[in-house]
């Protein structure tokens, strides 16, 4: 076979999006959702249903009110999409910000080759379903502190109507994104902007600000406007190709990398086995997926939490906890009458959980 058939016969494959890890997003169907589905009332940053994916506001945000959910609403060759849904309605001022926002570490950035005179473009394509028409911003942050970003702005041009986007930027050439799991790349969708952080689009630049563009939509002064967002893809090249799928398995374990909610769905079932290390508490240690740092460790209502055996059982008065490392930690039960070096195991009702937070 000829070097020319071979190359021909590629491109027929990468043209029908057979090619893997060309995307570098993480979870950009939104088909995964530790957290939940569904929250009502949202007001301050942070992540709140779909995995990956979070609300975040810059400089207070004002004093908008959503609901944002993992919709069921998509295009074709697609099952869910990111809503957002005015529930209580602002004017943002000055340089207040609203915004989706995902994250990725420096060391997934290198294939763009930023801060050398090779740098190569991106092309950055999504699905968008908006109940409001008109200009909207997307910009894009790299370095763990904004150290460069680059904004361009987009249409929606009908109303409730799935519409398909596509913006390259042009790579930077005077940055080197550190090759670290440090947070190296932002990707923010702009929803609303109040005046002065609105400019025209702009190429890589060490403004490190949030910016939208001059004619922003105001997304959040509409009650009841609706934003919805799938298809996210982010990879080389100055065009778009076909979106990667990838099984719901795949996502989710590259999800736990950064957050996972080990989840007790049998009532009463054993968590974990531990042991009394003194009277009133119970150590009761457990394994989790490897994190990209050391995570954060919450756990749920304590009262539904119990350490037993065959001899005791102690309900706990609260339950803490904390990570020992990027794979393991350890829930502390608060009991009275434990017996110590007495082997107890966790069990929880249905429903409760512990998570394990290493975002970006």
């Amino acid at each position: 076979m000829s070097k020319a058939r071979e190359l021909a016969e590629l491109g027929a494959v990468y043209d029908s999006g057979a090619l893997s890890n060309r995307n570098i997003i993480t979870n950009g169907a939104f088909q995964v959702a530790q957290r939940g589905t569904s929250v009502t009332g949202v007001t301050a940053s942070g992540f709140n249903t779909v995995d990956r994916f979070q609300y975040a506001e810059g400089s207070g945000g004002g004093s908008a009110g959503f609901t944002i959910s993992q919709s069921t609403e998509a295009p074709d060759g697609f099952n869910n999409s990111f809503k957002f849904e005015v529930t209580t309605t602002d004017t943002l001022t000055g340089g207040e910000n609203c915004l989706i926002r995902t994250r990725l570490e420096g060391q997934d950035m290198q294939r763009f080759k930023f801060g050398s005179s090779s740098a190569e473009s991106m092309t950055i394509s999504f699905f968008v379903r908006a109940s409001l028409t008109g200009t909207y911003g997307l910009q894009v942050m790299i370095g763990p502190s904004s150290q460069r970003t680059a904004m361009q702005s987009y249409t929606v041009n009908s109303a409730n109507t799935w519409e398909y986007k596509t913006i390259t930027f042009a790579g930077s050439t005077d940055y080197a994104i550190p090759n670290d799991s440090s947070r190296g790349f932002d990707l923010n969708f702009m929803l609303d902007s109040g005046p002065d952080d609105l400019t025209a689009p702009y190429a890589f630049t060490s403004d490190g600000a949030f910016r939208a563009p001059t004619g922003q939509v105001n997304f959040v002064q509409t009650s009841g406007a609706t934003f919805h967002l799938t298809g996210v893809q982010v990879e080389v090249g100055p065009e778009a190709t076909p979106f990667e799928h990838r099984s719901f398995g795949d996502e989710l374990a590259r999800c736990k990398r950064y957050f996972e909610r080990l989840l007790v769905d049998i009532n009463s079932s054993a968590f974990a086995l531990g042991y009394g290390e003194g009277a009133s508490q119970i150590r009761t240690p457990f394994k989790y997926e490897t994190k990209r740092s050391n995570p954060s460790l919450a756990v749920s209502t304590a009262g539904n939490w119990e350490f037993v055996n065959g001899v005791e059982s102690k309900t706990a008065s609260a339950v803490t906890g904390s990570a020992l490392g990027k794979q393991f930690g350890v829930i502390f039960g608060t009991v009275s009458g434990a017996t110590i070096s007495r082997v107890y195991y966790a069990r929880a009702s249905a429903g409760e959980y512990i998570d394990l937070d290493s975002e970006l």
